[in-house]
């Protein structure tokens, strides 16, 4: 099987509908390129809008613009496109986007949740391009406080599609941009202006104590076939930081003017930990000489106190992992219960509506509260239709249900073809060996991943030095009842790659013993 092979397959065995109808096709065709009714939009295209995205993307959801005030303080702009200009409520393409719930991307394709003549053209904020966009213009303090925002309908051309990495080299060393629609003064003013505005949002992001967890995350270089070249570590820049401050910053006010409003819409809520989680995590913390504060109800400051505390540490990864998976994921819900590890009261996703219908609903739920001005919208609606074949119309708690249950989705169909991916690079390094560090225990053996490679494979409990392994839950280690020998979270081990089974993506490795001495190259990459 090639990667082709494997996506088609992630596809299928997840259930991800790919296909369009003919008659979403039709509806397609009806749309008109046309920009020029926006007598009641605000118009900004004389305001120099930029987009920063990756290097390989081609949706382009949000623009951002910052200058500070004359009088103190700063004006930022976070523009995201107007999807719901084109995707009407109930109709074939918007109940498609329902099905789908999100985009889902691969390496080397991507499943759209809306038609590309829209996720990639019309409603892409493409530079040079006039586009509808729904604007959140904030206005902040000297201290990054947010004193006062609005939200309106505009039109905008952005100035220039930037990547995070020319950012962080216009930031870092002043490189001139020559582009025809923004001077380089102009981009320079705008990136430093972003830039000091950053600071002020992370500084007010620590002293809210919101968890700022740094995983460590990789990217896979492709060759022409699919195959990957080289796994290596994605370094987080300045203009990461710069966007995620920015979008977050939005999608608070968003959740804000909804809530003040009383208007139904399905908010961004993550929970704290579960009692027995809790009592799971202090155990192990306790094993690796750290505690946790809070009671039976740690707040986020509690946490991050943890990961301050284990920063330094060799085993910091773990211990972020172990506080992590500690805590209840993150789900989409009509009723507002807070986001635990952004410290927020209230929190939406508003920035992102090309690729995530919730960004969707709640752009038209805030058009509604700007055209209509009313102090209540009734839940109905915002009710809309999953399909052709269900024509009843769902209660946002089962919508809310439905698109968390995607994005669990796309998670799990991404994740099988990556592991794929690592597995089939494995092929030719059978028999070398390797050296990582302990990620996982369970009952039935160690999750190893390899230095270098960020790849991990399973080292069964039948493999290593002979003895009675039993397993301690809590403490997250293996241990040997005759000779006390223990395998725990963030112990490195050395390794042979013993087997790759491609069939079901997995790596299993046996302990690299003394007198094992057939095979001494070591890994390359």
């Amino acid at each position: 099987m090639d990667t082709d092979s494997q996506v088609d397959s992630a596809i299928q065995n997840h259930s991800i509908p790919n296909f369009w109808t003919d008659a979403v096709f039709e509806e397609i065709e009806l749309i008109k390129e046309e920009f020029t009714d926006f007598e009641n939009r605000v118009d900004l295209r004389n305001i120099p809008l930029i987009t920063i995205d990756g290097d390989r993307a081609r949706d382009f959801d949000d623009a951002v613009y910052c200058v500070p005030k004359p009088q103190g303080g700063w004006r930022l702009i976070v523009a995201i496109a107007d999807v719901s200009y084109f995707v009407k409520t109930g109709s074939l393409i918007d109940m498609a986007a329902a099905e789908r719930g999100n985009s889902v991307y691969f390496h080397t394709t991507v499943v759209p949740m809306l038609p590309e003549v829209l996720s990639n053209n019309l409603c892409s904020l493409l530079p040079g391009k006039d586009r509808f966009c729904l604007a959140c213009e904030i206005h902040l303090n000297d201290t990054g406080e947010v004193i006062r925002y609005e939200f309106y309908e505009a039109i905008m051309n952005s100035r220039a599609r930037m990547t995070y990495s020319e950012v962080s080299e216009i930031l870092e060393n002043r490189v001139d941009r020559l582009n025809e629609n923004i001077t380089t003064l102009e981009l320079s003013t705008l990136l430093h202006s972003l830039n000091r505005l950053c600071d002020l949002l992370l500084l007010r992001r620590k002293g809210r104590g919101a968890i700022n967890f740094e995983p460590q995350e990789t990217e896979m270089v492709l060759d022409s076939q699919g195959r990957i070249e080289e796994i290596r570590p994605v370094t987080r820049s300045r203009a990461h930081e710069i966007i995620e401050e920015s979008m977050l910053c939005a999608n608070f006010c968003a959740a804000e003017f909804l809530q003040n409003r009383s208007i139904p819409t399905l908010y961004r809520v993550h929970l704290g930990p579960s009692e027995e989680r809790l009592c799971s995590l202090r155990e192990f913390l306790g094993g690796v000489g750290l505690s946790l504060s809070g009671g039976d109800y740690p707040t986020p400051f509690d946490y991050q106190n943890v990961l301050v505390a284990s920063k330094d540490r060799d085993d910091a990864l773990i211990i972020q992992s172990v506080l992590l998976k500690s805590m209840s994921r993150a789900c989409y819900q009509p009723n507002n219960e807070g986001h635990f590890g952004l410290n927020y009261s209230a929190y939406v996703h508003f920035t992102s509506p090309i690729r995530r219908y919730s960004d969707l609903l709640v752009h038209r739920a805030v058009k509604d509260a700007i055209r209509v001005s009313k102090d209540v919208c009734s839940a109905s609606d915002i009710d809309i239709h999953l399909s052709e074949h269900h024509l009843e119309p769902i209660s946002l708690v089962e919508l809310g249900k439905s698109l968390s249950y995607s994005e669990r989705r796309a998670d799990e169909a991404e994740r099988q073809v990556t592991s794929w991916l690592k597995c089939e690079f494995l092929m030719d390094k059978i028999g070398d060996e390797v050296e990582g560090v302990v990620v996982g225990v369970q009952n039935f053996g160690l999750f190893i991943q390899i230095d270098e490679l960020y790849v991990e494979g399973l080292m069964h409990v039948k493999t290593l030095p002979r003895d009675y392994y039993y397993y301690e839950d809590k403490l997250q280690q293996l241990v040997g009842q005759r000779r006390g020998r223990i395998f725990k979270l963030g112990q490195r081990i050395k390794a042979i790659v013993a087997r790759v089974d491609l069939e079901n993506s997995k790596i299993d490795l046996v302990p690299l013993r003394k007198k094992q001495g057939k095979k001494k190259r070591k890994i390359s990459v």
